[in-house]
């Protein structure tokens, strides 16, 4: 039981730490475009942008907002950019960082976390999204310990 308990807090912290990598490239995304767009505060719209980018689902476009509506400020132009740069980043967070990197650390293919969200929309709605990958990371976890446990006993060949 301790085996699979600390694989299953294993793949947890896995999973924190993947979304916490992945708050802080998404962070540093949204700086370098609004030092692109020469938007005032550039590093700290990025930190917020970082942070909320924690908050699923909501994070991004809460944190997408103070970017925006300074360059709006600054000149409609830039407005747009803003707004588009920000579908950018989170279409890059979206298909390639998360799936990415909170699969490296929780030891799930890229494919599975994005399967894993679907579907956990489709059984349980919103929060199914928030807890599909931790949940299918844990059945991983508890599932290869049992298996090494078997092989050991020489069950399974």
């Amino acid at each position: 039981v301790s085996g699979v308990l600390e694989e299953i807090n294993d793949s947890l912290g896995g999973y924190l730490r993947g979304l916490i990598i992945v708050a802080f490239l998404v962070g540093i995304l949204g700086f370098l475009a609004m030092l692109i767009l020469k938007v005032n505060y550039a590093l700290l719209i990025g930190a917020i942008v970082g942070f909320t980018n924690l908050i699923p689902y909501f994070g991004p476009v809460i944190g997408a907002i103070p970017g925006v509506v300074l360059a709006f400020f600054s000149s409609p132009s830039k407005g747009l950019w803003a707004i588009l740069a920000f579908i950018i980043i989170q279409q890059i967070d979206n298909v390639v960082l998360t799936p990415k990197i909170v699969g490296q650390h929780t030891g799930l293919h890229p494919v599975t976390v994005i399967m894993a969200v679907l579907a956990g929309e489709r059984l349980w709605g919103f929060g199914g999204m928030l807890v599909a990958v931790p949940l299918v990371a844990i059945i991983k976890s508890t599932l290869y310990s049992i298996y090494r446990r078997l092989i050991r006993a020489s069950l399974i060949d």
